[in-house]
């Protein structure tokens, strides 16, 4: 019996045809990802990521109940201040150092396009291809 299990298991394993004889029999499993939980851990595991982060919620996709409406630029904002400012403060502040470079000369990086009201429209007119032009 356990080489017939091994048999079967290793079929299955490699996606090969498992066949049964008059002695056994196959129950399918009805296991869902919501019956196991799975929706639930995912939200549980992004919403921690946002703490983590200090993230709003909602930027890592996780619906945290009724909250505000937020605007496409609000978000933009949001990302922003919350992800990417810090990150982009220190590496801005290490490349200021006198040791990377000349002395008196400040490194900043300029966020005021991405957070401007219709960067979604400038960068889809940066990204269109001139009629006539061949791609």
């Amino acid at each position: 019996m356990s080489e017939l299990a091994a048999a079967f298991n290793q079929a299955r394993l490699t996606n090969q045809t498992a066949a049964l004889n008059e002695y056994l029999t196959y129950e399918a499993s009805t296991a869902t990802p919501d019956k196991m939980l799975m929706i639930e851990s995912a939200q549980y595991s992004a919403l921690d990521l946002a703490r983590l982060c200090g993230v709003p919620p909602y930027l890592v996709g996780v619906a945290t109940g009724a909250y505000a409406y937020t605007s496409a630029e609000q978000s933009r904002a949001d990302l922003y201040i919350f992800g990417v400012k810090p990150y982009a403060d220190c590496i801005a502040s290490t490349l200021s150092m006198n040791n990377v470079l000349p002395r008196g000369t400040m490194c900043k990086f300029d966020a005021d396009s991405y957070l401007i009201d219709n960067y979604a429209a400038d960068m889809a007119d940066h990204n269109a291809v001139p009629l006539g032009v061949p791609t």
